[in-house]
């Protein structure tokens, strides 16, 4: 079931409907919202198929929102079917939307037309001080405010003959900057729409407090004179909207008791928002005062805060001085360190100048130890291709001379580890001079062990080759080399005779 929201125009309609579209009520797709405007910057939150729809119905019987017409509802023209199906094609766009409504002030004038499609649909009628809603007209569109009263009593009239009690809700502008919470809750209590709290806290942070600009009670209302039939209406309505208490009503006036039957502007309401000019502007110009010692009050305030501000500020500006002073200490301090740190630099400049210096120097070097250890390892790789020859021999002398078998072990050994040895001599290029000078002696002492060996092996050759000559006696036990390791015995040729 749909949700109508109505009223007289600056009643608070916009609010009230905002609020209750935060709480879930879909209005139609944003696309189809009126946008805010400058009398309105929140937003008028009106579906513009609807007020599409309410304009052209009044229009059609000779009427606008401010001509309020009698719509009859017996019309069976072809211009009323025309505006039926434009009626149904709108409803038609929320069938599958709950719950949903629309708001338009013009729903006061025209909601017989729309409670044929739905008799049962609830509605909220916003209701504002007659005088609030006069003031407002006037400094937006520059109505007079006996027009402004009587459209309001127009307004309200109708809704409350259109709708049943039971099927309508008022609710109170001033409600909503009183305690807005309990107001909305009431609204939609009656609707019975359950709301989560988060979303309800949303909607009274959607109320802002500078939208309100008049304040009027109802013995204001009295003191300017207002005809009882507004006033009566207004109290009756005010003991309508609960929790909101109205001053007693002012005693009926038959005189106007004909106006709350027939509520076309014409004969039947002539003079029902009359009232006495001078008394009204007394209390415009009461308010105007009101707000002046408000603004006044407010400037007052502001220039308190500004003088604490100052002072505050002067406060700021002395310790923001002495921060200063102190800051510049410090950055003299700061720019000597950074002198001394400049001549550091500079220091370490011209020394790393020398070192790069010496490093083409160095570089060349290198290349020479490098070279010298490649021809090093060229002379090892020639030794080493001399050994399979000897080893082969050595096999032919162990078929003969099995107690010599640990000597060329340990023999082997010693050449295995001589590799190891030059291998480490590779991974160590980097040594100085003296290392290199120990290599050399090293190999020195190798070269002379090689030629006592070949001396040696040429001995042993010679031996084998006579078959007559006897063994020297020291067969068994060679001579140490210079580096303390033992000679490699002798070979014996195998004799081919």
């Amino acid at each position: 079931m749909p949700v109508c929201i109505a009223g007289m125009a600056r009643s608070g309609t916009s609010l009230c409907t905002r609020m209750l579209n935060l709480c879930g009520v879909y209005l139609g797709e944003e696309a189809d919202l009126l946008p805010p405007a400058p009398d309105n910057p929140d937003g008028f939150w009106e579906n513009i198929r609807f007020v599409s729809v309410n304009e052209e119905l009044l229009s059609m019987y000779g009427g606008a929102w401010d001509c309020p017409p009698t719509i009859p509802l017996d019309d069976r023209s072809e211009q009323f079917a025309r505006l039926r199906a434009k009626a149904e094609a709108t409803l038609e766009t929320f069938a599958d939307r709950e719950p949903w409504g629309w708001k338009d002030p013009r729903n006061s004038l025209t909601l017989p037309f729309w409670r044929r499609y739905f008799p049962e649909t609830n509605v909220v009628i916003c209701l504002r001080n007659p005088l609030e809603v006069a003031q407002s007209l006037y400094k937006r569109s520059w109505y007079s405010t006996e027009l402004s009263l009587t459209l309001w009593y127009v307004y309200n009239r109708r809704l409350m003959d259109a709708i049943p009690p039971d099927r309508r809700i008022i609710t109170h502008y001033d409600a909503y900057f009183d305690d807005p919470e309990r107001e909305i809750r009431r609204v939609l209590d009656f609707l019975a729409l359950p709301v989560a709290d988060d979303r309800i806290a949303a909607a009274c942070a959607s109320v802002t407090r500078g939208s309100r600009h008049h304040r009027f009670t109802t013995q204001q209302m009295r003191d300017a004179d207002v005809t009882p039939a507004i006033l009566d209406l207004y109290t009756t309505m005010c003991d309508a909207a609960e929790g909101l208490a109205a001053d007693p009503p002012h005693p009926s006036d038959d005189q106007y008791s004909a106006a709350t039957t027939e509520t076309p502007i014409g004969p039947a309401v002539a003079g029902v928002g009359r009232l006495d000019r001078a008394a009204m502007d007394i209390l415009l110009l009461r308010d105007e005062i009101h707000d002046l010692n408000a603004v006044i009050g407010a400037a007052k305030e502001e220039q308190e805060q500004l003088r604490t501000w100052g002072h505050g500020l002067e406060q700021q500006l002395t310790k923001l001085g002495e921060e200063y002073e102190r800051r510049g200490a410090y950055m003299s301090e700061m720019e000597k360190h950074l002198v001394a740190r400049d001549a550091s630099i500079a220091e370490q400049g011209r020394y790393i100048a020398e070192l790069e210096a010496l490093i083409p120097a160095k570089e060349a070097y290198i290349a020479r130890l490098e070279g010298d250890i490649a021809n090093r390892q060229r002379y090892t790789t020639v030794l080493e291709g001399l050994i399979p020859p000897k080893d082969a021999y050595i096999a032919q002398l162990e078929a003969l001379i099995p107690p010599k078998d640990a000597y060329i072990a340990r023999l082997e050994a010693a050449v295995a580890g001589q590799r190891q040895y030059i291998a480490d001599l590779e991974a160590y290029i980097p040594l100085k001079e003296a290392y290199i000078a120990a290599l050399e002696a090293d190999a020195e002492a190798h070269r002379r062990y090689i030629a006592t060996l070949e001396g040696a092996i040429s001995a042993k050759n010679a031996s084998l080759a006579s078959p007559e000559s006897t063994p020297p006696s020291d067969v068994g036990a060679p001579a140490a080399s210079p580096n303390g390791r033992p000679h490699r015995p002798a070979r014996r040729v195998a004799s081919n005779e």
